[in-house]
């Protein structure tokens, strides 16, 4: 106990209530808009079922969660494994003064290539896949998965960007990204349940989805660019020749080793 107390009015003397509520102030945007973004993807997830319910019935409402969870459990995992390596390379490129750009457009093209075969595959057999492992009355689950893969493509896809809107401090931009992503998905199952078959419906809930990720993709990589100098067209070709002929997908994660620890966890953008 007693070197506890040493310890304690040692450091007591180091520590600085002012520079504390400094710090608190420069990172409020942290807390404030994680927790709001928190709360609108948990509605952008919830309020498609509740639509679908609405429209089509329970069954239909069962189907689509089924395919989502099928689809997303193994996304998942990925996700989280490339999450920890990405966010170390971004992390000791910012401390050292390297350029972000070029990682960013590396990593998000190396995804891109990772997630194309599985998704023509599942594009093209996903309705027989599931009808095969699952049984004949999956087989409506298997059409509509068919659908989502290419929403959870760009799902794969926008990982950089919600790590690097964190490092170059856009928090503010994004939450008005994931609004604007919660109004059309709520439109579009609105008005799509009025007019449209359920696949048909789901079919424009993910091009809606794919879409607005990839704005996503763009914005931040713009964003990224605009940190380190003027955006212009040579710089971009640059960057996307350095992606093409640089870097392969296995080479932009490879140097760091799965599990270990990292310093924060980020939660998935859908």
């Amino acid at each position: 106990m007693r070197p506890v107390l040493r310890d304690f009015r040692r450091l007591r003397g180091t520590v600085s209530w002012r520079r504390m509520k400094q710090l608190a102030k420069e990172y409020s945007d942290f807390p404030m808009y994680s927790a709001s973004q928190n709360v609108t993807n948990s509605l952008s997830t919830g309020i498609p079922l509740l639509l679908l319910i609405h429209h089509y019935g329970a069954a239909t409402a069962g189907a689509y969660a089924f395919a989502v969870r099928i689809l997303w459990t193994p996304l998942s995992l990925l996700v989280g494994s490339l999450r920890q390596v990405l966010f170390q390379k971004a992390t000791e490129s910012q401390h050292r003064g390297h350029s972000l750009t070029s990682l960013y457009v590396r990593t998000t093209v190396a995804l891109f290539a990772i997630g194309i075969v599985p998704t023509l595959v599942l594009f093209l057999f996903a309705p027989p896949i599931f009808s095969w492992i699952f049984g004949p009355r999956w087989m409506t689950a298997g059409v509509f998965a068919r659908s989502l893969i290419l929403w959870l493509l760009f799902v794969f896809c926008n990982l950089p960007a919600i790590l690097f809107a964190r490092l170059i401090r856009i928090q503010r931009t994004v939450f008005f990204y994931d609004l604007a992503l919660l109004g059309a998905r709520v439109l579009v199952l609105a008005v799509g349940g009025l007019y449209l078959s359920a696949v048909n419906a789901i079919m424009a809930f993910s091009v809606i989805g794919a879409t607005m990720n990839c704005f996503l993709i763009l914005l931040v990589g713009y964003a990224v660019m605009q940190k380190e100098g003027p955006v212009n067209m040579e710089r971009i070709r640059h960057s996307l020749a350095t992606a093409w002929f640089g870097i392969g997908p296995l080479k932009v994660f490879g140097e760091t080793r799965l599990g270990e620890p990292v310093e924060e966890s980020l939660p998935d953008q859908l």
